[in-house]
């Protein structure tokens, strides 16, 4: 189950690219993984130029996680992402617990 699907998400920044308009962060979580960027509609998201870039989404509640699939692009900029951090917190009214996976 992709508790993730269209869920309000949050991005460092969004890219735009004249002739595809900009790369929203929604489509990052939009149940589409077609892998090329540059297609129309846009497929993917994308930030600009960041050196520690981040996307994130609101589950809407305390989860249990037993994996996290990414689907990376397709047109020779896979080595763009090939090293992901996961990094998640649980959030409440009295406290917030952070952990960092690699």
């Amino acid at each position: 189950m992709n508790v993730a699907l269209n869920r309000p998400s949050y991005v460092c920044s969004e890219h735009y690219m004249d002739g595809y308009g900009t790369f929203h962060k929604g489509k990052a979580n939009d149940g589409n993984h077609d892998s090329w960027l540059t297609k129309v509609p846009n497929s993917c998201m994308m930030t600009v130029w960041h050196t520690n870039p981040w996307w994130a989404v609101d589950l809407g509640a305390a989860l249990a996680v037993i994996g996290v699939l990414f689907t990376n692009r397709a047109e020779g900029q896979g080595n763009i992402a090939r090293a992901l951090h996961i990094n998640y917190s649980i959030v409440s009214a009295h406290s917030e617990i952070n952990f960092h996976a690699t």
